[in-house]
C-alpha cells in the first residue's frame, strides 16, 4: 500500500506542479503583455498583480515539483518486494486524498 502510494502520490503531484508551472507561463492576457511592452511613466496596479500572482504560482509548481521528485527517488531506492508489484486500491485513494488537500492548501 505504501508503494502504491508513494507511486501514484508523485505521478499526481507531478501533474499538479504541471498545472502551476503553465498556469504562471500563459497568466499573463494580450493586454497585460502589451502593457508590459510599452514605455510608461506610470505604474499599472493590475500589471503588477498578476505578475505576483505568477510568481507565486511558479514558486508553488516549483515546490510540488521537487516533492513528486523526492517521492519519486524514495520509490526508486526503495527495495522492491513481490508483493510490491501488485497495485492498491486503498494506496490509490490515500494518494488521491493527499494530493487533493495539497492542491487546496496550494
Amino acid at each position: 500500500m505504501l508503494r502504491t502510494f508513494i507511486q501514484f502520490s508523485a505521478i499526481l503531484l507531478t501533474v499538479i506542479s504541471s498545472y502551476f508551472l503553465l498556469k504562471s507561463n500563459l497568466g499573463l492576457s494580450p493586454m497585460q503583455i502589451a502593457e508590459l511592452s510599452t514605455v510608461g511613466a506610470g505604474v499599472s496596479p493590475w500589471v503588477a498583480k498578476s505578475l505576483a500572482a505568477q510568481a507565486v504560482e511558479t514558486r508553488i509548481g516549483f515546490l510540488f515539483l521537487l516533492l513528486a521528485f523526492a517521492f519519486q527517488m524514495d520509490n526508486a531506492l526503495w527495495p522492491l518486494r513481490w508483493k510490491d508489484l501488485s497495485v492498491s486500491k486503498l494506496g490509490i485513494l490515500a494518494a488521491l486524498t493527499f494530493s487533493s488537500g495539497m492542491l487546496g492548501a496550494a
